[in-house]
């Protein structure tokens, strides 16, 4: 099968690694697979070029506006001749015209039902609560798909330090992540200065000049902004903490899983559906207390690793579940038009 992915992001985030991961995994599985993105930064390019291969990577020019990113998406799927055309978030669903009717166009919805969706063929949900905002009027297949991830570096305990507790999170530096809860929670945990104790966030974006206020004169806390390889992180690191506000499903937990770091999460929508059989350490949103608590109670016992079961979340599994939807979608477009 030939299948096209189409996102057309200005930075690397979730979206932009479930996109890589699907497209490197369908592309191992034997099928013909390019990944469309904006030409953006060096580094943004870069990345997409190393974690979706083997899968190929083409580039929508710079010089076209957004006025005409449609037809730049129209001339990069017909010189590519998809048999499925795959938009990842809102912008690539509105943007990404088929070249013939007899293209499906599938969406993934990374974060909410949005009316760029209306005119798919497919729209697949990563989590079960998404399902319930797709309107009675859409006529298009709707099928849940977990997310999945890539196998790390493997949890390297022994990078692991002894003699206190490192916390790890990671994800762009907006409010609905929650990194002032945390950092709120972590110095009203550990206000001895002495403390064997770590923060560590990895990420960017437009609240990190407020957190690094925040985290001033606190030589624990650390703010690393972007970081292209994050993967690395995970090992060294004893806790994770998610204290998102809205969490659509939480791919940064999975990867802390798979290093079998422990996990305090806040109860959001995505977490609690794919926790529910083995849940995390629960806190409430917005309760700098609850989450304080927590992390002081991983302070208190020695911190030892969590085994994880992550065959829900395998890559082939959730790949070949995307597959057999677009046959489905190839299949209802072709029973339509006889």
């Amino acid at each position: 099968m030939r299948i096209l992915h189409v996102i057309l992001s200005t930075d690397f985030a979730g979206s932009e690694a479930h996109c890589c991961w699907l497209a490197a995994e369908q592309a191992l599985a034997g099928h013909d697979v390019a990944v469309l993105v904006r030409n953006g930064t060096p580094g943004y390019v870069a990345r997409f070029q190393r974690e979706a291969a083997p899968a190929a990577v083409r580039l929508l020019p710079r010089r076209v506006p957004a006025a005409l990113e449609s037809l730049g998406c129209w001339w990069a799927a017909r010189s590519f001749g998809p048999d499925v055309i795959h938009a990842h978030l809102g912008r690539a669903a509105q943007r990404a015209l088929r070249p013939g009717a007899h293209v499906p166009l599938v969406a993934t919805l990374h974060i909410d039902w949005r009316r760029h969706y209306q005119h798919c063929d497919g729209v697949i949900c990563i989590a079960g609560w998404q399902r319930e905002a797709i309107p009675q009027a859409f006529k298009g297949r709707v099928e849940v798909i977990w997310n999945s991830v890539s196998p790390g570096p493997g949890p390297q305990l022994a990078t692991r330090r002894g003699d206190g507790v490192d916390v790890l999170s990671v994800g762009r530096l907006v409010p609905n992540k929650g990194m002032d809860v945390l950092i709120r929670a972590f110095r009203a945990a550990f206000p001895e200065p002495a403390a064997p104790v770590t923060l560590t966030i990895a990420g960017d974006g437009p609240e990190r000049t407020r957190l690094q206020a925040l985290a001033a004169g606190d030589p624990r806390i650390r703010l690393l902004g972007y970081v292209d390889d994050v993967v690395r992180l995970y090992p060294g690191a004893h806790v994770y903490v998610s204290a998102a506000r809205i969490e659509p499903f939480g791919l940064t937990i999975l990867e802390a899983m798979q290093a079998q770091c422990q996990v305090i999460c806040t109860r959001t929508a995505g977490p609690l559906e794919f926790l529910a059989q083995q849940p995390p350490h629960w806190v409430a949103i917005d309760d700098v207390e609850a989450l304080a608590e927590a992390l002081r109670a991983h302070a208190r016992l020695p911190v030892a690793p969590r085994a994880w079961d992550m065959a829900p979340f395998a890559p082939h599994v959730a790949a070949e579940k995307v597959v057999a939807f677009y046959e489905a979608c190839i299949a209802d477009r072709k029973a339509r038009r006889r």
